[in-house]
């Protein structure tokens, strides 16, 4: 039952009670009005009735029905059998078609073509990870030209967003590890299991008839050693109880009940639940600092965010390195590690989207932003990356996995090796925030303003806005 698990009926009684408060809030927000009908509405409504590219229907048919023709022909020679073909056909009809349509309904098209592009790409991430390379080079080139051809001002302020865009990309490519390598970890060598009592000599050569949970890895039952694969088998066929003949090895053994055991699942939980808790608290901490003045900077937030988050993946290392014998770790230094992750990212998320609004020149605002997520999409695949590093599967079709304490030196030394990556990252942007806060000009124009400045404001302008968050 799940009341008798007390960790788990705790959890679940914290979400119940913030998602009760959330209804109330909202309750009380669409009571006063909810959002203004304008929300969201562009400046222009009466552009998207337009044609969408009208200085392309001369030429558009001839070229596009060329192309889509020579790429299905080299598409059925090189390779036959695959359905990429009615990839292109996609994206070629939609080419074709979006010049006579009014932007509104080229949105629509462009989003019903891009759906089996992203198939392939959620498929194949060799091709999203070239084609997120070329992009990326792409735009940073593009973003470099544009900041040499701005003001001081404003290429000061580009250099600043590009270089705190590098080490977000860092950062969410750690702290995406959550959902890959930590979940793994958590599930293979984090103990999990809440003991209703433990195996003593007194029962060696008995059997007994006992739920098989995270306790038994690495034991042997007869003359099979219990792995993580046959714990997911019984556990899937609904079979968890086994007949299990004690033996010396086997004295110290814990023995848990069904419902003793927490899922790995639910401590993907423990980010939002820390958000919850202590989003509230940064926010006043925020507000606190800055009425007095003492406010850090954005570079210095993105520092300290991954500061923390260095720790937090030390946490885990150092779990890993004062495991038990069968290779199980206090499950205290997972919260820990999920907590110092997420006080890192109340650190630095928030800043992020508002710095590249206030710094970015207000005439590539949607560019740079486009950047940033583009840089965060590569931080995805960077950290799957860096989660094949902890792979511990065996070779061939079945992937045996190995008993735990076979694998949590592997998980140690991957998260040690991002705990000092971490580390150095922020040391390095301490070092530096100094020079990056004088280059975003707090004291000069943001916006439009900065545009004509290349010293001092022009007379008459307002002076600076806060770019701190």
């Amino acid at each position: 039952m799940l009341t008798d698990n007390l960790y788990l009926l705790a959890i679940n009684t914290f979400v119940a009670i913030a998602l009760f408060v959330a209804g109330v809030v909202a309750f009380i927000a669409l009571g006063r009005g909810g959002l203004p009908e304008t929300a969201g509405a562009p400046p222009h409504p009466e552009r998207l009735k337009e044609p969408a590219f009208p200085q392309l229907r001369a030429e558009a048919k001839t070229y596009y029905l060329a192309l889509i023709a020579i790429a299905l022909l080299l598409q059925f020679i090189i390779s036959p059998e695959s359905h990429w073909g009615w990839i292109v056909v996609a994206v070629g009809v939609a080419a074709l078609v979006i010049p006579w349509l009014s932007t509104t309904h080229a949105v629509y098209v462009c989003v019903a073509a891009a759906v089996p592009v992203v198939a392939v790409l959620v498929q194949r991430s060799e091709v999203a990870g070239m084609l997120l390379t070329v992009f990326g080079v792409i735009a940073l080139g593009s973003l470099v030209r544009e900041a040499l051809r701005s003001n001081k001002i404003e290429r000061e302020r580009m250099y600043v967003v590009l270089i705190l865009m590098f080490f977000s990309l860092l950062f969410w490519a750690f702290f995406e590890q959550a959902g890959s390598s930590v979940n793994n970890f958590t599930d293979r060598n984090v103990d999990r299991v809440m003991e209703t009592r433990i195996i003593d000599e007194s029962e060696i050569g008995t059997k007994l008839s006992i739920t098989l949970t995270q306790e038994q890895l690495g034991y042997t039952n007869g003359h099979t050693m219990v792995l993580m694969n046959q714990l997911d088998d019984a556990h899937m066929a609904k079979a968890p109880t086994v007949q299990w003949t004690v033996s010396a090895d086997d004295v110290g053994m814990g023995v848990a009940e069904e419902g003793g055991v927490i899922p790995a699942t639910v401590f993907q939980s423990a980010n939002p639940i820390f958000i919850l808790i202590f989003g509230l608290v940064f926010s006043g901490l925020w507000g606190f600092l800055a009425a007095r003045g003492w406010e850090p900077s954005a570079p210095l937030k993105f520092a300290a965010g991954l500061a923390q988050l260095g720790l937090g993946f030390a946490a885990l290392w150092y779990g890993a390195a004062t495991a038990d014998a069968r290779g199980m770790v206090w499950l205290g230094w997972l919260l820990l590690g999920y907590l110092l992750h997420t006080t890192g990212e109340l650190c630095l998320s928030p800043v992020g989207l508002s710095m590249v609004t206030n710094l970015s020149p207000k005439r590539i605002v949607s560019t740079v932003m486009g950047a940033w997520f583009l840089a965060t999409a590569f931080s995805n695949y960077l950290a799957s990356m860096i989660a094949a590093l902890t792979g511990v599967g065996g070779e061939g079709e079945e992937q045996i996995i190995p008993a735990p304490n076979e694998t949590i030196d592997i998980y140690g030394d991957v998260f040690l090796k991002i705990a000092i990556a971490a580390g150095l990252s922020s040391l390095i942007l301490f070092v530096l925030s100094p020079f990056l806060t004088r280059w975003m000009h707090m004291d000069k124009p943001f916006g439009e303003a900065a545009a004509h400045l290349d010293g001092e404001p022009p007379e008459g302008s307002d002076k600076g806005v806060s770019a701190q968050t």
